[in-house]
């Protein structure tokens, strides 16, 4: 198939452009697409970039019939960071949400961003998260996670060093944020070479320039699938946490100190163990329920 953008329906200029960047998502994409039809916000357009999936994931999108939605298909699979900022390019909203594939959004979540964002007082604000509910691939609930208890504007550069500081990423990931797209498109959109930490790298060189709004009710569902539960994944993102830790010192001189350098690092070392740990928990969990049970 060639390179290719469908248009069902259009719409001009609307408040918030929600991207869905896709590859063989058949599993959870209509559940996650679903979640953006249910929303009380609905200036918005919704942006489905599918990067050559090779199962039914673009089967599953084009059921929808919406005069918001807007389907592309890549020619070939040209990587999960392209991918996003492909979603980035084409965006026409002011502001720009992304939702992973197996990511659910609950009904208040882009209105309650997007009244931050529209907020004359909040001019300076760049980026805008919320808390989200960590899922396990069926959906059960495990635990919430937030930047902070209590609503609040954070300047950019005290974000960034809480966040480095803390050895995780704090701010939330990609479908707990909505973004000022022009800022986004302006600092270079997502990197290649940050992998797993491509968004909070993102969110770090907006910071920079505005403040971070902090939500802090649970507004959408951020999914751990059965292919994070291993050894190797909790690693990687270990590797890629530490490579992202020396770029932001090296880079952010006057916002961090070899002592946030060296805080970091520890608190990023604890955080493995215990992100591993939690796999190690949740793929026990899993193969128990799916073991049969014996009449005695």
């Amino acid at each position: 198939m060639t390179t290719s953008t469908e248009f069902v329906g259009a719409i001009s200029r609307p408040c918030v452009s929600i991207c869905i960047p896709v590859f063989n998502g058949e599993e959870y994409i209509e559940e996650a697409v679903q979640s953006i039809l249910s929303q009380t916000w609905q200036d918005y357009e919704l942006i489905v970039v599918d990067n050559a999936s090779t199962d039914k994931t673009l089967e599953k999108i084009q059921m929808f019939q919406d005069s918001r939605l807007k389907i592309i298909r890549n020619k070939s699979n040209i990587g999960p960071v392209a991918n996003f900022n492909k979603c980035l390019e084409v965006a026409s909203g002011e502001f720009t949400k992304f939702l992973c594939a197996d990511d659910l959004l609950f009904p208040l979540c882009v209105e309650r961003q997007v009244m931050v964002l529209k907020d004359l007082a909040n001019q300076n604000v760049v980026l805008v998260n919320c808390a989200r509910q960590v899922i396990g691939a069926d959906g059960k609930h495990w635990m919430v996670r937030r930047y902070g208890c209590v609503a609040e504007r954070v300047p950019g550069r005290m974000a960034i060093r809480k966040t480095v500081r803390s050895g995780g990423n704090q701010i939330g990931e990609p479908t707990a944020v909505m973004l000022r797209t022009e800022v986004a498109r302006k600092v270079g959109g997502f990197e290649e070479g940050q992998s797993l930490c491509m968004d909070l790298d993102l969110w770090c060189r907006m910071l920079k320039s505005g403040d971070l709004y902090v939500i802090p009710d649970v507004l959408c569902a951020f999914r751990v699938s059965s292919g994070s539960w291993s050894v190797g994944i909790g690693w990687s993102q270990t590797e890629a946490y530490y490579s992202f830790i020396q770029r932001r010192v090296s880079d952010d001189k006057a916002i961090l100190t070899r002592m946030d350098r060296w805080r970091a690092t520890v608190c990023a070392a604890f955080n493995s163990v215990g992100r591993m740990a939690f796999y190690r928990v949740l793929s026990v969990l899993r193969c128990l329920e799916k073991k049969p049970i014996r009449n005695s």
